[in-house]
């Protein structure tokens, strides 16, 4: 009995533990994981250098997230992060980790903060809150070095709102928490373009949420908001090229991802590493007809307050939609995506919970019972599913299982071989990727040339990148590899010519200027002596 009075006497004390335990249990271990070789390789271990000099920091609104111009994404609040870490602990993933995990625990405290503003039921909040602290879309999100980026995002949304929720809240209003709404707002945009939404989210958050609100402070938010986002498409259009720049849209594939990303939701039982092609089937329909229940009971049956629901609907919309309109070379279904796009659906689940438990009242107890059973089986299967990351081959290894079609998971495997000297199972491995037309994909060009290369096949490497080179002139990898080729078989001049076209199109890569180095110095013997 004691212990059931001080349970409540520090029910957020307890609640705030018990939240944390359960972030240890799926993702403790994962402080010891290496990287996989999917992104992070890029982003953090290739351009070590550049990002580790705090010197270069006002380069990052000037380059893609990749360090390029000729890449979909422009995200340098993500570059920043990954630049912090780097000065603190080199290339040691432990760091990328830890800031992952700490960034996971801070959105889903945050989460907890918010909702509690909204003044929603207590004991609904706290089991929601835990259904998102281990929901195993999620893992792709914390475990996973490059996903990262919806981790910041949700943080600066969420602390956006609550700076902003509170200006208007208070009897005395203190304009520098305004000032940070909106600072913040500007640190999601520059994070994600998905934080771009918070244009039209923000003054319906006001309409709904705040209170004391004139005509004049819509006004001044949504402009302030609207210089912002202008801001950085400007950036985003002087920083990107060409189809980078371009974005599509397609009907029916954004219905399909809807239905896709319901799922994931609801009943996440097909979370792939590496999700390029999944179909529609009877578990989608069923895990899409479940995630609108909220909207059809608010809609016809008056369960819920309607204005929350379609709130929470419509922030689920408008957080997702920028992914329907991308790039085609991006794959449509990351499940990291909904990390964000969740606290709309916690809002739409909330409320109708509230509202049904309050109209049947025996239900309540039924609905807190069930609420556990997620927990424990999303704990159980996070805890499955976080293992797959812990390094390159594990990692690739699980996918190819999950998506044994995809080509460039055959790729990745036969370049990971043909690193550890295994060249009869990394053949093996490029004989199974399929051609369309007769052609390949970049990545197989890219894949196939580096195998041949470690192998001491010089001549096929060369024509798989010149083929590479010739779809994407300012392929990094495909120079450097070539400029390496060449300096091996003792073709100097040819080498210095690629290692040239390297420095020009980075030449913030302290690597290529040692390697152009190299290469120019035995040049110029060869020179000299003849």
């Amino acid at each position: 009995m004691q212990a059931l009075n001080l349970m409540r006497k520090y029910k957020k004390a307890f609640f705030f533990c018990f939240l944390l335990a359960l972030i240890a249990i799926v993702y403790f271990r994962s402080l010891k994981y290496d990287y996989t070789y999917f992104d992070d390789d890029v982003l953090v271990i290739l351009n070590h250098d550049f990002i580790s000099n705090y010197k270069n920091i006002p380069k990052f609104f000037l380059k893609g997230a990749f360090y390029t111009g000729d890449n979909s994404f422009y995200r340098p609040i993500l570059t920043l992060s990954f630049s912090i870490d780097s000065m603190i602990a080199g290339k040691n993933p432990f760091m990328y980790h830890l800031t992952g995990l700490l960034l996971h625990i801070s959105a889903v405290f945050l989460i907890f903060v918010f909702l509690r503003k909204l003044e929603f039921n207590e004991m609904l909040v706290f089991l929601f809150t835990s259904i998102f602290a281990v929901h195993p879309a999620f893992a792709h999100a914390v475990a996973w070095i490059p996903g990262r980026n919806d981790l910041l995002l949700t943080v600066f949304v969420l602390l956006s709102l609550i700076f902003l929720f509170d200006y208007f809240n208070k009897e005395k209003k203190n304009t520098v928490k305004i000032f940070m709404a909106l600072f913040l707002f500007a640190l999601a945009v520059f994070t994600k373009e998905s934080a771009s939404t918070m244009v039209a989210v923000m003054p319906v958050f006001m309409f709904l949420f705040c209170k004391n609100i004139r005509k004049k402070d819509y006004i001044v938010v949504f402009t302030a908001s609207a210089l912002i986002f202008c801001a950085y498409i400007g950036l985003r259009i002087y920083v990107l090229t060409g189809n980078a720049a371009e974005i599509t849209f397609d009907f029916l594939k954004t219905i399909k991802s809807i239905l896709i990303y319901c799922e994931y939701l609801v009943i996440p039982y097909r979370i792939y590493l590496f999700p390029d092609n999944i179909d529609l089937n009877f578990l989608t329909f069923f895990s899409s007809l479940m995630a609108f229940v909220p909207l059809m009971a608010s809609l016809f049956f008056n369960i819920g307050r309607k204005k929350v629901i379609l709130f929470g609907a419509f922030w689920c919309l408008v957080f997702l939609m920028p992914s329907f309109m991308a790039s085609e070379r991006i794959i449509s279904f990351l499940p990291h995506r909904l990390y964000v796009i969740s606290t709309g659906f916690i809002i739409m689940f909330i409320e109708f919970f509230s509202s049904a438990s309050e109209k049947f009242k025996p239900a309540g107890k039924y609905v807190i019972f069930l609420l556990f059973i997620f927990i424990s089986l999303f704990t159980w299967s996070s805890c499955i599913h976080v293992k797959k990351f812990q390094n390159k081959y594990i990692y690739i290894s699980h996918a190819i299982s999950e998506q044994p079609q995809s080509n460039m998971l055959r790729c990745k495997m036969a370049q990971y071989y043909a690193e550890n000297g295994k060249y009869e199972e990394a053949r093996r491995e490029l004989a199974k990727v399929t051609s369309k037309d007769g052609t390949y994909s970049s990545v197989y060009y890219e894949m196939a040339g580096y195998v041949f290369s470690l192998e001491g096949r010089y001549d096929r490497a060369i024509e798989l990148f010149e083929q590479l080179i010739e779809l994407f002139p300012k392929h990094e990898s495909a120079l450097n590899n070539m400029s390496e080729i060449y300096f091996l078989k003792g073709e100097y001049g040819k080498a210095l010519g690629y290692a040239e076209r390297l420095i020009e199109i980075r030449p913030e890569r302290s690597d290529y200027k040692i390697h152009y180095a190299k290469i120019k110095n035995k040049y110029d013997n060869i020179s000299e002596n003849k």
